[in-house]
Protein backbone atom coordinates (compact mmCIF):
# COMPACT_ATOMS: atom_id res chain seq x y z
CA UNK A 1 0.00 0.00 0.00
CA UNK A 2 1.24 3.78 -0.75
CA UNK A 3 1.55 6.26 1.50
CA UNK A 4 -1.98 7.84 2.73
CA UNK A 5 -2.34 11.02 4.33
CA UNK A 6 -5.16 13.66 5.38
CA UNK A 7 -4.50 16.55 2.94
CA UNK A 8 -7.34 18.72 3.55
CA UNK A 9 -9.82 19.75 6.40
CA UNK A 10 -12.82 21.91 5.62
CA UNK A 11 -15.04 23.60 8.06
CA UNK A 12 -18.60 24.75 7.26
CA UNK A 13 -20.78 26.30 9.92
CA UNK A 14 -18.45 25.05 12.61
CA UNK A 15 -16.93 26.53 15.24
CA UNK A 16 -18.03 30.10 14.21
CA UNK A 17 -16.59 29.84 11.11
CA UNK A 18 -18.93 29.89 8.45
CA UNK A 19 -16.54 28.17 5.29
CA UNK A 20 -12.62 27.79 5.34
CA UNK A 21 -10.23 25.06 3.88
CA UNK A 22 -7.20 24.22 5.02
CA UNK A 23 -4.41 22.43 3.20
CA UNK A 24 -2.20 19.77 5.82
CA UNK A 25 -1.07 18.10 3.25
CA UNK A 26 3.08 19.08 4.47
CA UNK A 27 4.91 21.22 7.18
CA UNK A 28 2.19 23.51 8.19
CA UNK A 29 2.51 26.17 10.84
CA UNK A 30 0.02 28.06 12.85
CA UNK A 31 0.53 31.48 14.09
CA UNK A 32 -1.13 34.34 15.33
CA UNK A 33 -3.03 36.49 18.27
CA UNK A 34 -4.65 34.40 21.35
CA UNK A 35 -8.40 33.90 19.73
CA UNK A 36 -7.98 33.17 15.50
CA UNK A 37 -8.50 29.94 16.34
CA UNK A 38 -5.18 28.14 16.32
CA UNK A 39 -6.23 25.43 19.20
CA UNK A 40 -10.02 25.03 17.14
CA UNK A 41 -8.01 23.50 14.42
CA UNK A 42 -5.57 21.52 16.20
CA UNK A 43 -8.75 20.02 17.81
CA UNK A 44 -10.57 18.65 14.80
CA UNK A 45 -7.07 17.47 13.41
CA UNK A 46 -6.75 15.29 16.56
CA UNK A 47 -10.44 14.65 16.39
CA UNK A 48 -9.65 12.76 12.84
CA UNK A 49 -7.50 10.39 14.24
CA UNK A 50 -8.55 9.54 17.90
CA UNK A 51 -12.34 10.16 17.59
CA UNK A 52 -12.56 10.36 21.33
CA UNK A 53 -14.34 14.06 22.50
CA UNK A 54 -12.85 13.16 25.96
CA UNK A 55 -9.05 13.80 24.83
CA UNK A 56 -8.90 16.69 23.53
CA UNK A 57 -7.82 19.02 25.63
CA UNK A 58 -10.88 20.56 26.77
CA UNK A 59 -11.02 22.39 29.90
CA UNK A 60 -13.87 22.47 32.28
CA UNK A 61 -15.99 24.88 31.87
CA UNK A 62 -15.67 25.43 28.25
CA UNK A 63 -18.11 23.67 25.71
CA UNK A 64 -18.39 20.28 24.85
CA UNK A 65 -16.88 18.71 21.33
CA UNK A 66 -20.85 19.10 19.72
CA UNK A 67 -22.19 22.05 21.11
CA UNK A 68 -18.86 24.07 19.81
CA UNK A 69 -18.34 21.90 16.71
CA UNK A 70 -21.59 21.07 15.48
CA UNK A 71 -23.86 23.76 17.12
CA UNK A 72 -26.32 23.78 14.35
CA UNK A 73 -28.24 20.94 11.82
CA UNK A 74 -25.83 22.22 8.75
CA UNK A 75 -22.98 22.08 11.00
CA UNK A 76 -20.05 20.22 9.27
CA UNK A 77 -16.61 19.02 9.21
CA UNK A 78 -14.72 17.45 6.61
CA UNK A 79 -11.50 15.74 5.69
CA UNK A 80 -10.13 15.33 2.32
CA UNK A 81 -7.53 12.05 2.28
CA UNK A 82 -4.96 11.17 -0.63
CA UNK A 83 -4.30 7.83 -1.31
CA UNK A 84 -3.10 5.88 -4.75
CA UNK A 85 -5.97 5.39 -6.41
CA UNK A 86 -7.83 8.68 -5.62
CA UNK A 87 -9.04 10.87 -2.78
CA UNK A 88 -11.70 10.41 -0.71
CA UNK A 89 -14.01 12.67 2.01
CA UNK A 90 -15.16 12.07 5.92
CA UNK A 91 -18.05 13.98 6.34
CA UNK A 92 -18.63 14.81 10.18
CA UNK A 93 -22.46 16.17 11.02
CA UNK A 94 -24.65 16.52 13.45
CA UNK A 95 -27.24 13.48 14.79
CA UNK A 96 -29.39 13.27 17.77
CA UNK A 97 -27.39 15.59 18.90
CA UNK A 98 -23.71 14.24 18.71
CA UNK A 99 -21.01 13.60 15.95
CA UNK A 100 -21.62 10.92 13.43
CA UNK A 101 -19.12 9.91 10.43
CA UNK A 102 -19.83 9.07 6.56
CA UNK A 103 -17.12 8.10 3.89
CA UNK A 104 -17.68 9.43 0.79
CA UNK A 105 -15.81 7.57 -1.93
CA UNK A 106 -14.58 10.75 -4.08
CA UNK A 107 -12.95 14.22 -3.60
CA UNK A 108 -14.70 16.89 -1.60
CA UNK A 109 -16.92 19.34 -4.33
CA UNK A 110 -18.19 22.61 -2.81
CA UNK A 111 -21.92 21.90 -4.44
CA UNK A 112 -22.73 18.64 -1.73
CA UNK A 113 -23.11 21.00 1.04
CA UNK A 114 -23.70 24.39 -0.36
CA UNK A 115 -26.37 25.08 -3.01
CA UNK A 116 -26.67 27.80 -5.84
CA UNK A 117 -28.24 30.45 -3.17
CA UNK A 118 -25.23 29.91 -1.23
CA UNK A 119 -27.10 27.62 1.40
CA UNK A 120 -25.73 25.15 3.61
CA UNK A 121 -27.99 21.78 3.41
CA UNK A 122 -28.88 20.00 6.36
CA UNK A 123 -31.25 17.46 4.56
CA UNK A 124 -29.54 13.95 4.35
CA UNK A 125 -31.65 13.12 1.06
CA UNK A 126 -31.02 16.31 -0.67
CA UNK A 127 -27.02 16.46 -0.06
CA UNK A 128 -27.22 12.50 -1.40
CA UNK A 129 -29.11 13.50 -4.66
CA UNK A 130 -26.22 16.18 -5.51
CA UNK A 131 -23.23 13.63 -4.54
CA UNK A 132 -23.05 11.54 -7.92
CA UNK A 133 -24.85 8.45 -8.47
CA UNK A 134 -21.73 6.21 -9.09
CA UNK A 135 -20.20 7.20 -6.12
CA UNK A 136 -20.33 5.01 -2.73
CA UNK A 137 -21.25 6.37 0.12
CA UNK A 138 -21.01 4.76 3.32
CA UNK A 139 -23.78 4.62 5.94
CA UNK A 140 -24.25 6.74 8.91
CA UNK A 141 -21.35 5.84 11.63
CA UNK A 142 -22.36 6.80 14.71
CA UNK A 143 -19.55 4.80 17.17
CA UNK A 144 -15.89 6.55 17.39
CA UNK A 145 -14.39 3.02 18.25
CA UNK A 146 -15.76 1.58 14.34
CA UNK A 147 -14.60 4.68 12.77
CA UNK A 148 -10.93 4.45 14.10
CA UNK A 149 -11.61 0.66 13.18
CA UNK A 150 -11.96 1.72 9.42
CA UNK A 151 -9.14 4.36 9.31
CA UNK A 152 -6.51 2.11 11.05
CA UNK A 153 -7.42 -0.82 9.26
CA UNK A 154 -9.22 -2.90 11.97
CA UNK A 155 -12.52 -4.23 10.00
CA UNK A 156 -12.81 -7.27 8.12
CA UNK A 157 -15.71 -5.42 6.42
CA UNK A 158 -14.73 -5.52 2.66
CA UNK A 159 -16.39 -1.97 2.05
CA UNK A 160 -14.30 -0.01 4.07
CA UNK A 161 -10.75 -1.60 3.39
CA UNK A 162 -10.77 1.13 0.77
CA UNK A 163 -10.70 3.72 3.61
CA UNK A 164 -7.99 3.02 5.51
CA UNK A 165 -4.56 5.05 6.47
CA UNK A 166 -2.73 1.75 7.47
CA UNK A 167 -3.38 -2.01 8.39
CA UNK A 168 -2.99 -2.59 11.92
CA UNK A 169 -5.51 -5.05 13.91
CA UNK A 170 -3.24 -3.26 17.70
CA UNK A 171 -3.47 0.43 16.62
CA UNK A 172 -4.37 1.60 19.85
CA UNK A 173 -1.16 3.21 20.84
CA UNK A 174 -1.61 5.17 17.66
CA UNK A 175 -3.84 7.68 18.47
CA UNK A 176 -3.05 7.87 21.79
CA UNK A 177 1.01 9.03 20.56
CA UNK A 178 -0.77 11.55 18.10
CA UNK A 179 -3.09 12.76 20.96
CA UNK A 180 -0.03 13.14 23.29
CA UNK A 181 1.91 15.02 20.35
CA UNK A 182 -1.11 17.32 19.36
CA UNK A 183 -1.25 18.82 23.65
CA UNK A 184 2.24 19.02 23.53
CA UNK A 185 3.10 16.20 26.32
CA UNK A 186 7.17 15.92 26.27
CA UNK A 187 7.58 12.86 24.08
CA UNK A 188 10.76 12.06 22.12
CA UNK A 189 10.46 11.55 18.28
CA UNK A 190 12.00 7.63 19.12
CA UNK A 191 9.23 6.71 21.39
CA UNK A 192 6.62 7.90 19.16
CA UNK A 193 8.10 6.30 15.94
CA UNK A 194 8.76 3.45 18.12
CA UNK A 195 5.27 2.81 19.42
CA UNK A 196 3.67 3.51 16.09
CA UNK A 197 5.69 0.71 14.79
CA UNK A 198 5.11 -1.71 17.65
CA UNK A 199 1.16 -0.94 17.15
CA UNK A 200 1.48 -2.26 13.48
CA UNK A 201 2.85 -5.95 14.72
CA UNK A 202 0.84 -8.70 15.22
CA UNK A 203 1.67 -9.31 19.26
CA UNK A 204 -0.70 -9.20 21.92
CA UNK A 205 -1.36 -5.76 23.46
CA UNK A 206 -3.07 -5.42 27.00
CA UNK A 207 -6.62 -4.88 27.58
CA UNK A 208 -7.75 -1.39 27.52
CA UNK A 209 -10.11 -1.08 30.43
CA UNK A 210 -11.13 2.33 29.83
CA UNK A 211 -12.78 0.64 26.32
CA UNK A 212 -14.68 -1.58 28.33
CA UNK A 213 -15.45 0.40 30.85
CA UNK A 214 -17.24 3.08 28.29
CA UNK A 215 -19.16 0.25 26.99
CA UNK A 216 -20.36 -1.02 29.86
CA UNK A 217 -21.02 2.50 30.01
CA UNK A 218 -22.98 3.00 27.18
CA UNK A 219 -25.03 0.11 27.60
CA UNK A 220 -26.25 1.15 31.02
CA UNK A 221 -27.60 4.21 29.42
CA UNK A 222 -29.28 2.11 26.97
CA UNK A 223 -30.70 -0.25 28.91
CA UNK A 224 -32.11 2.63 31.40
CA UNK A 225 -33.88 4.21 28.11
CA UNK A 226 -35.47 0.97 27.47
CA UNK A 227 -36.00 0.79 31.09
CA UNK A 228 -38.08 3.83 30.87
CA UNK A 229 -40.41 2.61 28.28
CA UNK A 230 -42.00 0.13 30.84
CA UNK A 231 -41.26 2.05 33.93
CA UNK A 232 -44.82 2.52 35.77
CA UNK A 233 -46.28 5.32 37.97
CA UNK A 234 -47.77 4.90 41.54
CA UNK A 235 -51.28 5.43 39.58
CA UNK A 236 -50.64 2.69 36.41
CA UNK A 237 -49.60 4.90 34.30
CA UNK A 238 -46.58 5.27 31.47
CA UNK A 239 -45.30 8.74 30.90
CA UNK A 240 -42.85 7.78 28.78
CA UNK A 241 -45.30 6.16 26.37
CA UNK A 242 -47.59 8.70 27.00
CA UNK A 243 -45.11 11.54 25.88
CA UNK A 244 -44.28 9.08 23.07
CA UNK A 245 -47.97 9.43 21.85
CA UNK A 246 -47.69 12.89 22.13
CA UNK A 247 -45.01 13.01 19.75
CA UNK A 248 -46.89 10.65 17.53
CA UNK A 249 -49.52 13.32 17.49
CA UNK A 250 -47.23 16.20 16.86
CA UNK A 251 -45.63 14.12 13.66
CA UNK A 252 -49.32 13.76 12.76
CA UNK A 253 -49.77 17.12 13.05
CA UNK A 254 -46.47 18.10 11.45
CA UNK A 255 -47.59 16.06 7.99
CA UNK A 256 -50.85 17.65 7.98
CA UNK A 257 -49.08 20.85 7.45
CA UNK A 258 -46.72 19.41 5.21
CA UNK A 259 -49.70 18.95 3.26
CA UNK A 260 -50.97 22.50 3.69
CA UNK A 261 -47.65 23.41 2.86
CA UNK A 262 -47.93 21.37 -0.59
CA UNK A 263 -51.12 22.83 -1.57
CA UNK A 264 -50.39 26.52 -0.74
CA UNK A 265 -47.20 25.29 -2.75
CA UNK A 266 -49.17 24.76 -5.93
CA UNK A 267 -51.32 27.92 -5.49
CA UNK A 268 -48.02 30.26 -5.81
CA UNK A 269 -47.00 27.73 -8.72
CA UNK A 270 -50.30 28.96 -10.61
CA UNK A 271 -49.66 32.52 -9.04
CA UNK A 272 -46.04 32.47 -10.36
CA UNK A 273 -46.99 31.11 -13.51
CA UNK A 274 -50.07 33.75 -14.52
CA UNK A 275 -47.30 36.63 -13.26
CA UNK A 276 -44.26 35.54 -15.77
CA UNK A 277 -47.24 35.77 -18.13
CA UNK A 278 -48.94 39.05 -17.15
CA UNK A 279 -46.50 40.71 -15.70
CA UNK A 280 -44.89 41.56 -19.11
CA UNK A 281 -47.74 43.19 -20.45
CA UNK A 282 -48.28 45.43 -17.29
CA UNK A 283 -44.72 46.48 -17.76
CA UNK A 284 -45.22 47.88 -21.19
CA UNK A 285 -48.41 49.33 -20.40
CA UNK A 286 -46.64 50.62 -17.13
CA UNK A 287 -44.01 52.17 -19.15
CA UNK A 288 -46.19 53.38 -21.35
CA UNK A 289 -48.08 55.27 -18.98
CA UNK A 290 -44.68 56.95 -17.22
CA UNK A 291 -44.08 58.29 -20.83
CA UNK A 292 -47.38 59.93 -20.73
CA UNK A 293 -46.69 61.28 -17.26
CA UNK A 294 -42.95 62.36 -18.55
CA UNK A 295 -44.86 64.24 -21.54
CA UNK A 296 -47.27 65.85 -18.79
CA UNK A 297 -44.96 66.76 -16.33
CA UNK A 298 -42.35 68.11 -19.70
CA UNK A 299 -45.22 69.84 -20.31
CA UNK A 300 -46.83 71.36 -17.16
CA UNK A 301 -42.83 72.56 -16.99
CA UNK A 302 -42.92 74.53 -20.13
CA UNK A 303 -46.43 76.11 -19.12
CA UNK A 304 -45.15 77.01 -16.01
CA UNK A 305 -41.94 78.58 -17.63
CA UNK A 306 -44.51 80.48 -20.34
CA UNK A 307 -46.70 81.50 -16.89
CA UNK A 308 -43.77 82.47 -14.86
CA UNK A 309 -42.46 84.95 -18.11
CA UNK A 310 -45.90 86.23 -19.07
CA UNK A 311 -46.46 86.78 -15.08
CA UNK A 312 -43.00 88.60 -15.65
CA UNK A 313 -44.09 90.86 -17.76
CA UNK A 314 -47.35 91.46 -16.18
CA UNK A 315 -45.14 92.66 -13.11
CA UNK A 316 -43.29 95.07 -15.13
CA UNK A 317 -46.54 96.38 -16.97
CA UNK A 318 -47.80 96.95 -13.33
CA UNK A 319 -45.03 98.60 -11.97
CA UNK A 320 -45.13 101.02 -15.23
CA UNK A 321 -48.36 101.33 -14.46
CA UNK A 322 -47.79 102.37 -10.56
CA UNK A 323 -45.43 104.82 -11.37
CA UNK A 324 -47.96 106.37 -13.93
CA UNK A 325 -50.59 106.37 -11.27
CA UNK A 326 -48.44 108.35 -9.21
CA UNK A 327 -47.61 110.69 -11.37
CA UNK A 328 -51.54 110.92 -12.61
CA UNK A 329 -51.39 111.71 -8.58
CA UNK A 330 -49.46 114.47 -8.29
CA UNK A 331 -50.73 115.79 -11.35
CA UNK A 332 -54.50 115.51 -9.43
CA UNK A 333 -53.19 117.54 -7.41
CA UNK A 334 -51.96 119.58 -9.21
CA UNK A 335 -55.46 119.69 -11.09
CA UNK A 336 -57.39 119.95 -7.99
CA UNK A 337 -55.30 122.74 -7.43
CA UNK A 338 -56.12 124.44 -10.87
CA UNK A 339 -60.08 123.25 -11.39
CA UNK A 340 -62.91 120.52 -12.51
CA UNK A 341 -60.96 119.67 -16.09
CA UNK A 342 -58.34 118.41 -14.57
CA UNK A 343 -60.16 116.26 -12.79
CA UNK A 344 -62.52 114.80 -15.38
CA UNK A 345 -59.40 113.79 -17.53
CA UNK A 346 -58.14 111.99 -14.79
CA UNK A 347 -61.17 110.04 -14.22
CA UNK A 348 -60.99 109.24 -18.05
CA UNK A 349 -57.67 107.82 -17.62
CA UNK A 350 -58.91 105.37 -14.42
CA UNK A 351 -60.77 103.95 -16.47
CA UNK A 352 -58.78 102.99 -18.98
CA UNK A 353 -56.37 101.41 -16.73
CA UNK A 354 -59.03 99.21 -14.88
CA UNK A 355 -60.33 97.82 -18.02
CA UNK A 356 -56.85 96.74 -18.74
CA UNK A 357 -56.68 95.27 -14.83
CA UNK A 358 -59.38 92.97 -15.92
CA UNK A 359 -57.51 91.57 -18.98
CA UNK A 360 -54.83 91.07 -17.30
CA UNK A 361 -56.97 88.66 -15.07
CA UNK A 362 -59.05 87.54 -17.77
CA UNK A 363 -55.70 85.91 -19.29
CA UNK A 364 -54.64 84.79 -15.61
CA UNK A 365 -58.05 83.17 -15.30
CA UNK A 366 -57.02 81.37 -18.71
CA UNK A 367 -53.22 80.05 -16.95
CA UNK A 368 -54.89 78.75 -14.49
CA UNK A 369 -57.53 76.08 -16.81
CA UNK A 370 -54.66 74.98 -18.35
CA UNK A 371 -52.90 74.04 -15.16
CA UNK A 372 -56.27 72.32 -13.79
CA UNK A 373 -56.27 70.72 -17.05
CA UNK A 374 -52.90 68.53 -16.26
CA UNK A 375 -54.07 67.96 -12.93
CA UNK A 376 -57.18 66.20 -14.42
CA UNK A 377 -55.00 63.75 -16.82
CA UNK A 378 -52.47 63.06 -14.39
CA UNK A 379 -55.64 61.75 -11.93
CA UNK A 380 -57.04 60.24 -14.91
CA UNK A 381 -54.06 57.88 -16.06
CA UNK A 382 -53.52 57.00 -11.89
CA UNK A 383 -56.90 55.83 -12.11
CA UNK A 384 -56.34 53.86 -15.17
CA UNK A 385 -53.40 52.04 -13.50
CA UNK A 386 -55.34 51.25 -10.46
CA UNK A 387 -58.28 49.13 -12.47
CA UNK A 388 -55.54 47.69 -14.51
CA UNK A 389 -54.17 46.27 -11.06
CA UNK A 390 -57.29 45.05 -9.80
CA UNK A 391 -58.62 43.46 -12.62
CA UNK A 392 -54.81 41.35 -13.01
CA UNK A 393 -55.64 40.20 -9.48
CA UNK A 394 -59.08 39.35 -9.89
CA UNK A 395 -57.58 37.14 -13.10
CA UNK A 396 -55.16 35.79 -11.24
CA UNK A 397 -57.77 34.03 -8.72
CA UNK A 398 -60.08 32.71 -11.45
CA UNK A 399 -56.78 30.94 -13.36
CA UNK A 400 -56.03 29.43 -9.78
CA UNK A 401 -59.24 27.80 -9.45
CA UNK A 402 -59.54 26.78 -12.79
CA UNK A 403 -55.94 25.32 -12.43
CA UNK A 404 -56.89 23.76 -9.20
CA UNK A 405 -59.86 22.04 -11.38
CA UNK A 406 -57.77 20.69 -13.49
CA UNK A 407 -55.36 18.87 -10.83
CA UNK A 408 -58.10 17.33 -9.21
CA UNK A 409 -58.86 16.01 -13.00
CA UNK A 410 -55.71 14.39 -13.80
CA UNK A 411 -55.49 13.25 -10.43
CA UNK A 412 -58.76 11.50 -10.55
CA UNK A 413 -57.57 10.23 -13.86
CA UNK A 414 -54.50 8.69 -12.72
CA UNK A 415 -56.21 7.08 -9.57
CA UNK A 416 -58.77 5.27 -12.47
CA UNK A 417 -55.40 4.23 -14.28
CA UNK A 418 -54.34 3.07 -11.15
CA UNK A 419 -57.37 0.79 -10.12
CA UNK A 420 -57.53 -0.10 -14.13
CA UNK A 421 -54.02 -1.50 -13.94
CA UNK A 422 -54.57 -3.24 -11.05
CA UNK A 423 -57.54 -4.85 -11.60
CA UNK A 424 -56.64 -5.86 -15.04
CA UNK A 425 -53.61 -8.37 -13.40
CA UNK A 426 -55.81 -8.98 -10.90
CA UNK A 427 -58.02 -10.76 -13.38
CA UNK A 428 -54.88 -12.25 -15.60
CA UNK A 429 -54.30 -13.79 -12.07
CA UNK A 430 -57.37 -15.44 -11.22
CA UNK A 431 -57.60 -16.86 -14.72
CA UNK A 432 -54.24 -18.19 -14.28
CA UNK A 433 -55.34 -19.58 -11.19
CA UNK A 434 -58.38 -20.89 -12.11
CA UNK A 435 -56.70 -22.94 -15.26
CA UNK A 436 -54.33 -24.25 -12.65
CA UNK A 437 -56.82 -25.04 -10.28
CA UNK A 438 -58.97 -27.39 -13.47
CA UNK A 439 -55.89 -28.56 -14.56
CA UNK A 440 -54.48 -29.85 -10.64
CA UNK A 441 -58.40 -31.05 -10.42
CA UNK A 442 -57.99 -33.38 -14.13
CA UNK A 443 -54.73 -34.29 -12.77
CA UNK A 444 -55.35 -35.39 -9.16
CA UNK A 445 -58.73 -37.04 -10.79
CA UNK A 446 -56.28 -39.05 -13.48
CA UNK A 447 -53.81 -40.07 -10.25
CA UNK A 448 -56.78 -41.28 -8.60
CA UNK A 449 -58.04 -43.34 -11.17
CA UNK A 450 -54.01 -44.65 -12.12
CA UNK A 451 -53.39 -45.80 -8.33
CA UNK A 452 -56.87 -47.43 -8.76
CA UNK A 453 -55.95 -49.20 -11.90
CA UNK A 454 -52.02 -49.83 -10.35
CA UNK A 455 -53.75 -51.53 -7.13
CA UNK A 456 -55.96 -53.78 -9.92
CA UNK A 457 -53.07 -54.27 -11.76
CA UNK A 458 -50.50 -55.70 -9.02
CA UNK A 459 -52.18 -59.06 -8.74
CA UNK A 460 -52.10 -59.48 -12.32
CA UNK A 461 -48.30 -60.04 -13.62
CA UNK A 462 -49.42 -60.11 -16.99
CA UNK A 463 -50.18 -56.62 -17.38
CA UNK A 464 -46.38 -55.77 -16.57
CA UNK A 465 -45.78 -53.53 -19.46
CA UNK A 466 -49.21 -51.84 -18.76
CA UNK A 467 -48.48 -51.20 -15.69
CA UNK A 468 -44.81 -49.34 -17.06
CA UNK A 469 -47.08 -47.32 -19.00
CA UNK A 470 -49.24 -45.95 -16.42
CA UNK A 471 -46.18 -45.39 -14.61
CA UNK A 472 -44.64 -43.06 -16.79
CA UNK A 473 -47.97 -41.45 -17.51
CA UNK A 474 -48.25 -40.67 -14.11
CA UNK A 475 -44.26 -38.92 -14.14
CA UNK A 476 -45.88 -37.09 -16.89
CA UNK A 477 -48.77 -35.86 -15.06
CA UNK A 478 -46.33 -34.99 -11.93
CA UNK A 479 -43.90 -32.82 -14.46
CA UNK A 480 -46.98 -30.93 -15.90
CA UNK A 481 -48.45 -29.95 -12.10
CA UNK A 482 -44.88 -28.65 -11.46
CA UNK A 483 -45.09 -26.49 -14.73
CA UNK A 484 -48.09 -25.09 -13.71
CA UNK A 485 -46.87 -24.48 -10.33
CA UNK A 486 -43.66 -22.52 -11.54
CA UNK A 487 -46.17 -20.73 -14.33
CA UNK A 488 -47.93 -19.14 -10.89
CA UNK A 489 -45.14 -18.38 -9.15
CA UNK A 490 -44.07 -15.94 -12.55
CA UNK A 491 -47.31 -14.45 -12.60
CA UNK A 492 -47.11 -13.95 -8.81
CA UNK A 493 -43.90 -12.30 -9.84
CA UNK A 494 -45.10 -10.23 -12.57
CA UNK A 495 -47.37 -8.91 -10.51
CA UNK A 496 -44.51 -7.84 -7.54
CA UNK A 497 -42.63 -6.43 -10.31
CA UNK A 498 -45.62 -4.40 -11.97
CA UNK A 499 -46.44 -3.09 -8.26
CA UNK A 500 -42.87 -2.06 -7.63
CA UNK A 501 -42.12 -0.22 -10.73
CA UNK A 502 -45.86 1.84 -10.30
CA UNK A 503 -44.26 3.09 -6.73
CA UNK A 504 -41.02 3.85 -8.19
CA UNK A 505 -42.54 5.88 -11.01
CA UNK A 506 -44.50 7.12 -8.11
CA UNK A 507 -41.67 8.45 -5.97
CA UNK A 508 -40.07 10.06 -9.37
CA UNK A 509 -42.40 12.45 -9.98
CA UNK A 510 -42.55 13.69 -5.89
CA UNK A 511 -39.01 14.20 -6.67
CA UNK A 512 -39.36 15.89 -9.52
CA UNK A 513 -42.35 17.53 -8.43
CA UNK A 514 -40.27 18.75 -5.31
CA UNK A 515 -37.14 20.11 -7.71
CA UNK A 516 -40.22 21.85 -9.92
CA UNK A 517 -41.10 23.58 -6.66
CA UNK A 518 -37.91 25.10 -5.61
CA UNK A 519 -37.12 26.37 -9.13
CA UNK A 520 -40.67 28.08 -8.79
CA UNK A 521 -39.78 29.25 -5.72
CA UNK A 522 -36.66 31.24 -6.79
CA UNK A 523 -38.27 32.15 -9.95
CA UNK A 524 -41.25 34.07 -7.69
CA UNK A 525 -38.84 35.58 -5.38
CA UNK A 526 -37.00 37.31 -7.90
CA UNK A 527 -40.55 38.32 -9.85
CA UNK A 528 -41.12 39.39 -6.45
CA UNK A 529 -37.79 41.67 -6.63
CA UNK A 530 -38.94 43.08 -9.98
CA UNK A 531 -42.14 44.10 -8.68
CA UNK A 532 -40.85 45.54 -5.59
CA UNK A 533 -38.58 47.22 -7.56
CA UNK A 534 -41.30 48.63 -10.13
CA UNK A 535 -43.58 49.54 -7.61
CA UNK A 536 -40.73 51.92 -5.58
CA UNK A 537 -40.07 53.26 -9.39
CA UNK A 538 -43.79 54.32 -9.64
CA UNK A 539 -43.58 55.30 -6.30
CA UNK A 540 -40.76 57.61 -6.68
CA UNK A 541 -42.31 58.81 -10.33
CA UNK A 542 -45.40 59.58 -7.98
CA UNK A 543 -43.51 61.70 -5.75
CA UNK A 544 -41.69 63.85 -7.68
CA UNK A 545 -44.74 64.84 -9.90
CA UNK A 546 -46.63 65.79 -7.02
CA UNK A 547 -43.73 67.78 -5.67
CA UNK A 548 -43.19 69.52 -8.84
CA UNK A 549 -47.25 70.17 -8.77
Amino acid sequence: MKMRYLNKIIFINSANIPYAEISVDGNVHFTGTQGVGKSTVLRALLFFYNADKQHLGIQQGQKSFDEFYFRQSNSYILYEVIRDNGAYTILVGRYQGRASWRFIDAPYQHEWLIDDDKQVLSDWVKIRERIDKDVAVSARIESGVMFKDIIFGNTHDHKYVRYALVQSSHYQNIPRSIQNVFLNTKLDADFVKNTIIQSMTDEDLPIDLQTYRRLVTDFEREYDEIDCWFRQTRDGNYPVRQQALKIAEQGRIIVALDQQLFDVWHMLNHAVAYSEKHIPLLEIEAAEVEADIEKEYNREKELTAEYDKEKDAFNQDLGAQKGKLKEIAQARKDFDAIGIDDKLALAGRESAIRQEAADKQTLLDDLLKAYASIEEKYNIARGKLENARQAFGNMQKEAYYQKQTELQIKRKSLEEERTRNRNQVMETFNSWRHDSDERLQMLLTEQNRTESALKELRHWHPMANEIKQVDEELQQLNFTEKENAAQQTAVKSQIVRITAEYEMKETEIKQASQREQERLDADRTQMREQIAKINDLLAFRRFSLQVAL
